[in-house]
């Protein structure tokens, strides 16, 4: 028997992999050459160190780009490692995975409809049906109240305080 690598004759110990066998010196990694012991990983029949075959064949983190080994989430043809898999603006998990792509990144309900300008002023609720449009907010109908004592504002009547609706007996 020889080497596969270097073709000598075998008078010692020796290495064997992909079903072929190598001198110990000659069991390096085809990237960096480090010298390899029992760990390695074979692809495109070549023997890889573990950080090399990570950066050349492992799937790559789309949040932070790094190799991904173990469990993975994919989404929208993404992969991402479980502690990655965050919303791209609070970075808190998502409930339930859901999420919603917006902008090349993925975020959670809450903070999607805080940056489309979806979110109720009067509760900070979500605004998925009707709304009123007052003093440049967003109001569920049932949420136009004043700002001051809480209470409803007949026919929609109203004052501005510091750019919230205020009835008339908190405005004098």
């Amino acid at each position: 028997w020889g080497c596969a690598k270097c073709g000598k004759v075998f008078t010692g110990s020796y290495v064997e992999a992909m079903d072929k066998h190598y001198c110990v010196e000659c069991f390096v990694c085809e990237t960096c050459g480090t010298q390899l012991g029992t760990q390695f990983h074979c692809a495109d029949g070549k023997i890889y160190c573990s950080t090399d075959y990570k950066a050349r064949f492992a799937k790559k983190c789309a949040a932070c780009s790094q190799p991904i080994v173990g469990p993975y989430l994919k989404a929208l043809d993404e992969c991402y490692h479980t502690d990655c898999f965050v919303c791209a603006a609070c970075r808190n998990p998502f409930e339930n995975n859901q999420f919603i792509p917006h902008e090349g990144r993925l975020l959670c309900p809450k903070d999607f409809y805080t940056l489309s300008g979806s979110i109720c002023k009067g509760c900070n609720g979500i605004i998925d049906g009707e709304y009123l449009n007052v003093l440049n907010n967003k109001f569920h109908v049932a949420c136009l109240v004043c700002y001051t004592c809480r209470s409803a504002l007949p026919d929609l009547s109203f004052f501005e305080k510091e750019g919230m609706p205020q009835c008339e007996t908190c405005h004098h």
